[in-house]
């Protein structure tokens, strides 16, 4: 349902790879979109482990884990590099809480 708002803002776009963020009541939501040309079981591996996001993800500048919540949940925290244009020259830090559910064969989460 998150998805399908409609209020989604492009924030960053680089190397192909967007940011969009949504301002919803007092939630900051965030959704990345790429291509990638790998199998869906690879490409779920990479994306589920935030830790590694560093290494292929311009975004992410570090990554350490705060609190692993349960088996598919955890709390992170997340700097980004300091984005080209910012007026303050800082890096942006995020705490983010990160769900990893394989999706159902239909593609849909229920």
């Amino acid at each position: 349902m998150l998805m399908a708002k409609d209020t989604w803002v492009l924030a960053s776009e680089i190397n192909k790879i967007k940011l969009y963020t949504l301002e919803d009541d007092k939630f900051l939501s965030f959704h990345m979109e790429m291509t990638v040309h790998t199998d869906t079981t690879q490409a779920f591996l990479l994306l589920s482990d935030l830790r590694r996001r560093p290494e292929w993800d311009k975004h992410y500048k570090s990554v350490e884990l705060i609190q692993q919540v349960d088996e598919d949940d955890a709390i992170y925290h997340v700097i980004s590099p300091v984005l080209a244009g910012a007026a303050d020259g800082k890096p942006q830090d995020f705490v983010i809480l990160a769900s990893r559910r394989k999706p159902c064969d239909s593609g849909l989460q229920m």
